[in-house]
């Protein structure tokens, strides 16, 4: 009895030392996938951190650009005034005006008026 016996306890410690060693390398599987998955939450946080650096810098300069539109307002509204004074009177009156007096004056200097008189 005593040799079956052992071999049953042969066999239990076998199946146990398997049993053992199918849990270390569970283990070993668990903790590689929680080693990668702390690696991506990382670098996860890490992007976070860069963006929302980058959105407070973003933040800073519009900022920035808010004031100084604020502070030159009055410059803004006359150069807004000047192009429409340009676009309205000057494209529309003077250019015109210019041209015109540019035609009369080569076409007088070009013309014999004394043909006209009848000298």
């Amino acid at each position: 009895m005593s040799s079956n016996n052992d071999t049953l306890t042969e066999l239990h410690f076998k199946t146990f030392e398997n049993y053992l060693a199918q849990q270390v390398e569970a283990y070993k599987q668990t903790s590689q996938s929680v080693s990668k998955l702390a690696e991506s939450v990382n670098d996860l946080v890490l992007a976070e951190k860069i963006r929302t650096e980058r959105d407070e810098r973003v933040q800073e300069q519009i900022k920035t650009l808010q004031a100084s539109i604020d502070k030159n307002m009055d410059g803004i509204r006359w150069a807004s005034k000047m192009s429409t004074w340009i676009d309205s009177y000057i494209m529309k009156v003077a250019v015109p005006f210019v041209f015109t007096a540019l035609i009369v004056l080569i076409v007088a200097n070009t013309f014999d008026f004394s043909k006209l008189v009848g000298k």
